[in-house]
């Protein structure tokens, strides 16, 4: 595993608030991936990084936060639409 690189403070204040809201995210990883899932909360592991928690169909999944390419609403009503975060 790579080194921890923090994320924007912007961006992960999108994460808290997609997770407060329980907005339904696809999540475009940095390997290609993609989740679509529901954000739970972020939790910090000293020495491993931030990672966000999410609720994928009952199962519980965590992506680290700099693996994260872009987020998605998959509700068209919200404000913002699609985020790249690098």
């Amino acid at each position: 595993m790579n080194a921890y690189q923090p994320i924007n403070c912007d961006l992960h204040d999108h994460l808290e608030i997609a997770c407060l809201y329980s907005w339904v995210l696809q999540i475009e990883l940095d390997d290609g991936k993609v989740i679509t899932a529901k954000p739970i909360t972020t939790l910090t592991q000293p020495g491993d990084g931030e990672f966000l928690i999410l609720d994928d169909g009952g199962d519980r999944v965590s992506i680290r936060l700099d693996y994260i390419h872009a987020i998605t609403h998959l509700d068209k009503n919200k404000l913002i639409h699609r985020i790249v975060f690098k």
